[in-house]
């Protein structure tokens, strides 16, 4: 490796993606996610105040999104997609004399990554586009499609402004789509001393930031958005803003919070920033409202190390006015219940859940006019890897409008849908996880730990309806009789699900299941296909359904084609 060229190697996200570390050498880099929000993301009213000017300002250009790539701010990406005519245009701005590169990765791994370099020498131009085969050295494409439209070089450092199709069909640059994708870049102190620039690891720690973008309201009475504050981020996992079921949450017994303030009024998860609510949408906090009086937040964290100096200062901001919106909106979970019966066996590198939301629910909840959902979260753990929502009606299943074929769980922010769906009376929802438990030697089961599994769907909608929850799970009876179980509790004080009078943690009581001789093909169609029990409601009443499956319907949704020439394929 070349003396003289010292980087940093990071990922970011397409969509969104995964906190993990990159080899870099002899040294490994940490990294931090972010959104670039390209197809879902409602780029008209809600983000005008949010454009960039450039700093090429003889040009003009105004950009939709920015982000700081990394703590020194040495590092700063521009962009706007441009949904017509299928393009995304990007300004890379590095603070060095030397090269910079930018690329799309699978996985944040440099290997197999699309890359696109740069630099400026003796007065000329270096931009090419390329893809990696190792960590060090990219090569040249054949096709170049990244069109370079302006350079610059000086005190302040590179500039580079260029754009590319979202599907270049060539097999060596990625399709980019909606799905997670994770955004790798590096950059070198001095110009390289021929056509290929190299780099070096360096250690390299960077907070979590999540999308960047958010807009501070006036208030007071409605709750117009939040955001973040920083805190233990290594530890804080997720929390929930909940409010009780005509009651107080203050009581210190968890087992009655549990139960009685389960309805979600906000979420987040690794990585999320916040929420920004539509003009015409809020929640309301009047008291003359049949909103709660109490509020709940409920937070989530992971520390395995059992590290017991930490001190917590995270916590939420929430923005709210006066003017009070024409809607009252509200929050929905779907998917499959977090309750141990979720039970994904050790060893498999594909294993699929499912929790439906059946048309009895929506039939009795959702009115004749339906709902408007503006937002969705899509939200499972470490095993997860794609997620999807299907909604079916009327005997056909409907294209897919929240679903993440590259899922990471270590990135999780919702994802504002560019036009509403109007979700009616009589839809069926299912939400199906695709997971992988190759690298664990133990049960995972449903629950509510870091290395529990759940498989939810959030979505935030308007007006609001009595519903805010509908899922389902195997029937337990069938359940218990396929592993021989007794009785199973939850117990509040360790959150570990328990055989009844023994107290023997369920975890290790598959311990000593014999898997080797277990029909897990058999059980992997019983947990999808086999009939469920559902449960769905709100504050003042809730409907058990039994035997829930799919409904009857005609075919599949199918993606469309990709518009390629034969012989090309995604990378």
């Amino acid at each position: 490796m070349r003396q003289g060229h010292r980087g940093c190697v990071r990922r970011e996200s397409i969509k969104v993606t995964g906190v993990d570390a990159i080899e870099c050498g002899a040294t490994v880099s940490r990294a931090y996610s972010f959104a670039l929000q390209i197809f879902v993301q409602d780029n008209a009213d809600r983000c005008q105040a949010d454009t960039f000017p450039g700093p090429d300002l003889v040009l003009g250009q105004t950009w939709e999104r920015h982000e700081t790539l990394d703590r020194d701010g040495i590092m700063n990406l521009y962009w706007t997609p441009n949904l017509e005519s299928g393009e995304i245009t990007f300004e890379l701005h590095a603070k060095t004399q030397g090269w910079a590169g930018l690329g799309f990765s699978a996985n944040g791994a440099m290997t197999g990554s699309d890359v696109v370099v740069g630099w400026i020498k003796d007065g000329q131009t270096y931009f090419t586009d390329r893809h990696a085969v190792g960590n060090e050295l990219s090569l040249v494409d054949e096709s170049q499609d990244y069109e370079l439209l302006f350079s610059s070089e000086g005190e302040e450092g590179l500039i580079l402004r260029f754009k590319r199709l979202f599907d270049t069909c060539d097999e060596n640059d990625f399709y980019i789509t909606s799905d997670t994708w994770s955004l790798i870049y590096a950059y070198g102190e001095t110009d390289p001393d021929g056509e290929d620039p190299f780099h070096e690891g360096r250690d390299h720690r960077v907070p979590s930031m999540g999308n960047g973008w958010k807009r501070r309201i006036r208030g007071p009475f409605e709750v117009d958005g939040f955001t973040l504050n920083e805190g233990e981020e290594e530890v804080f996992e997720q929390f929930m803003q909940n409010y009780p079921h005509g009651s107080s949450c203050f009581d210190p017994d968890i087992s009655y919070l549990i139960g009685k303030c389960q309805s979600v009024l906000q979420g987040w998860a690794v990585s999320g920033v916040g929420e920004k609510y539509p003009e015409h949408a809020g929640y309301p906090l009047r008291p003359d409202s049949e909103g709660p009086t109490y509020y709940r937040m409920e937070m989530h964290y992971n520390n395995p190390q059992l590290i017991d100096d930490i001190h917590d200062e995270s916590g939420l901001t929430i923005y709210y006015t006066d003017n009070l919106r024409t809607y009252d909106m509200g929050t929905i979970v779907f998917g499959s219940r977090v309750v141990y019966t979720e039970l994904v066996p050790p060893g498999l590198g594909d294993f699929m859940t499912v929790g439906h939301c059946p048309g009895e629910c929506t039939e009795m909840f959702i009115p004749p006019e339906g709902i408007h959902i503006f937002s969705g979260l899509l939200h499972s753990h470490l095993l997860g890897r794609k997620m999807r929502a299907r909604i079916f009606r009327d005997g056909e299943e409907l294209p897919w409008i929240f679903h993440d074929e590259h899922y990471d769980s270590d990135f999780q922010q919702s994802r504002i849908l560019r036009e509403e769906f109007l979700l009616l009376p009589g839809d069926h929802i299912t939400v199906e996880c695709d997971l992988d438990s190759s690298e664990r030697e133990d049960v995972t089961l449903g629950g509510l730990t870091d290395n529990d599994e759940m498989c939810e769907f959030f979505v935030m909608y308007y007006p609001r309806v009595e519903l805010n929850h509908c899922s389902s799970t195997m029937e337990y009876q069938f359940f218990h009789t396929l592993f021989e179980l007794g009785g199973v509790h939850l117990n509040t004080e360790t959150l570990n699900w328990e055989l009844d009078g023994t107290n023997q943690i369920l975890q290790e009581h598959f311990r000593g299941f014999d898997w080797e001789n277990f029909d897990v093909e058999a059980y992997q169609e019983a947990v999808r296909f086999s009939p469920q029990q559902g449960t769905c409601g709100g504050v003042s009443y809730f409907l058990e359904v039994k035997d829930v499956t799919f409904p009857e319907y005609e075919n599949d949704y199918i993606p469309p084609p990709r518009k390629c020439p034969v012989g090309n394929s995604d990378p």
